[in-house]
């Protein structure tokens, strides 16, 4: 009797370790979740999900399947085994090691820093901001681009097109003529290259005139492309 069941455990044994390694967890996955690791908090300040050494709360990340986009920005299913069996953690992330990262889980935003006050904004849209804040401030956009890493959003109205990765705002640009303007400045692409450059206090440098803001973002007026932005990938 002893024996059998010594048998059968082992055989459940062998079970729940194929169970648990059979996936193909590369070495990128795993150094992705590395770079994720710390305590996410939602804006109320609780942590909601807890990612270190290789588990999501307590539970052993086995793979990431549906990956898309790069190491700073991106999207993916985190396939996680908990007691009860695997089960799939749908994430967004914008991991750019600044207090800029963000993860977005069950369409809320989280943050291992609880954002400082952003320095500009559109409307009260910042870099940062969720999807949904941007639809539930300016409505459906006229066009929308996707591509491997995030989505453009396109406001022919509002001569605007902001962009989204790894679920939350990586820019807002303002087109010339634009009704629209920065929300702390007040300025926009017609008040020109001079006012731009007083405001923010920067240095003239031809025609593209851009500056690192204390919270993480740049502000950039480009003179030959008509437009002005807030972005945390400035053109050059």
């Amino acid at each position: 009797m002893l024996k059998k069941c010594l048998v059968g455990c082992l055989a459940v044994s062998s079970l729940l370790f194929t169970a648990v390694h059979a996936y193909d967890y590369s070495e990128y996955e795993q150094n992705l979740v590395n770079r994720m690791s710390g305590e996410w908090k939602n804006l109320d300040g609780q942590v909601v999900l807890n990612i270190q050494n290789g588990y999501i709360n307590g539970a052993q990340v086995l793979d990431i399947t549906k990956l898309a986009g790069y190491s700073k920005f991106g999207s993916g299913n985190f396939i996680i085994h908990e007691a009860a069996g695997n089960r799939v953690v749908p994430v967004e992330f914008t991991i750019f090691g600044n207090s800029t990262d963000r993860i977005v889980y069950n369409d809320q935003a989280l943050f291992k820093q609880i954002p400082v006050p952003y320095s500009e904004s559109v409307s009260g849209i910042h870099v940062g901001s969720t999807k949904d804040e941007v639809l539930q401030t300016f409505g459906n956009p006229t066009k929308r681009m996707g591509d491997t890493y995030g989505e453009s959003l396109e406001y022919a109205h509002y001569k605007m097109r902001i962009r989204l990765d790894g679920g939350s705002v990586t820019s807002v640009t303002l087109f010339k003529g634009s009704p629209l303007q920065f929300d702390t400045s007040g300025l926009s692409y017609g008040d020109g290259k001079d006012e731009f450059m007083r405001v923010y206090d920067i240095p003239n440098r031809g025609e593209v005139v851009k500056k690192a803001l204390p919270t993480g973002e740049y502000i950039a007026y480009y003179i030959q492309d008509g437009l002005v932005e807030i972005t945390l990938n400035p053109m050059w």
